[in-house]
C-alpha cells in the first residue's frame, strides 16, 4: 500500500525535476564531480609518474654504486700492482748492494793478500840479502 502523504511527496519530486533551478543545481553537481574525478585520476597518474622516477633514480645510483665500486676495486689493484713492483724493485736493489758490497770486500781481500804477499816477498828478499 502506498502512503497518501507519499503520493504528493512523489509528485513534488517529479516537479522539482522539472524545476530549471533544480536542472542547474543538478548539472554544476554532476560538473564538480567530474573535476573531482579528472582530479583524482590526475593525481593518480603524478603518484605513478613520481613512482617511475624515483625506481629510476634508484637505478642510477645502483649503477653509480657499481661504477665506483669498480673504479675503486681498480685503483686498489693498481696501487697494489705497484707497490708489489716496488716491493720488488727494492728487493733487487738490496741484492745488487749486497752483492756489490761482497764484490768490493772480495777485491779488498784480494788487494790485502797481494799486500801481505809483497811485503811478504820483500821480506823473504832482505832476509836472504842478509845471508
Amino acid at each position: 500500500m502506498v502512503n497518501i502523504k507519499q503520493k504528493p511527496k512523489a509528485k513534488q519530486n517529479a516537479e522539482a525535476q522539472q524545476d530549471p533551478i533544480i536542472q542547474m543545481q543538478q548539472q554544476e553537481m554532476q560538473i564538480k564531480m567530474k573535476e573531482v574525478e579528472i582530479k583524482e585520476k590526475k593525481m593518480m597518474a603524478d603518484v605513478a609518474a613520481d613512482a617511475d622516477k624515483l625506481a629510476l633514480e634508484r637505478e642510477r645510483l645502483q649503477a653509480d654504486m657499481e661504477k665506483e665500486g669498480l673504479r675503486i676495486g681498480s685503483h686498489t689493484a693498481q696501487v697494489k700492482a705497484k707497490l708489489e713492483s716496488q716491493q720488488q724493485l727494492d728487493m733487487l736493489k738490496a741484492g745488487l748492494k749486497a752483492e756489490e758490497m761482497q764484490a768490493r770486500n772480495q777485491a779488498e781481500g784480494m788487494r790485502m793478500g797481494i799486500d801481505v804477499a809483497k811485503t811478504q816477498q820483500m821480506l823473504n828478499q832482505q832476509v836472504n840479502k842478509g845471508e
